[in-house]
């Protein structure tokens, strides 16, 4: 995968890329980082549209995460005090991804 630094709403958090082989195998990736925040037992609002699914939550060791799985990929935003803040820079991530298809 690949990981940048950015700044959010004033905070600086990482965000990261992570391309899979396939939609599917994405997709479980994404379910097995779910399953291990639900095992944490930490604040989780998980969102499912035909699209896409998207994770906010409170990970132990990254702090803030907002995830989302869409196609093979997945893409994120880390380290931060509030999850939701990084929503509109992670749809624009995904937006020139889609654009983009061979960048991987």
């Amino acid at each position: 995968g690949i990981t940048a630094a950015a700044t959010v709403q004033g905070e600086r958090v990482q965000v990261l890329v992570i391309p899979e082989d396939s939609q599917d195998g994405a997709r479980k990736a994404f379910d097995r980082y779910c399953a291990y925040l639900k095992a944490e037992g930490k604040d989780l609002r998980l969102t499912e549209k035909p699209d896409k699914k998207f994770v906010k939550a409170f990970d132990p060791l990254y702090g803030g995460v907002y995830v989302v799985q869409s196609d093979r990929y997945i893409i994120g935003a880390v380290r931060m005090k509030d999850p939701a803040a990084a929503e509109q820079l992670i749809e624009q991530l995904q937006e020139r991804i889609a654009k983009e298809k061979g960048i991987f």
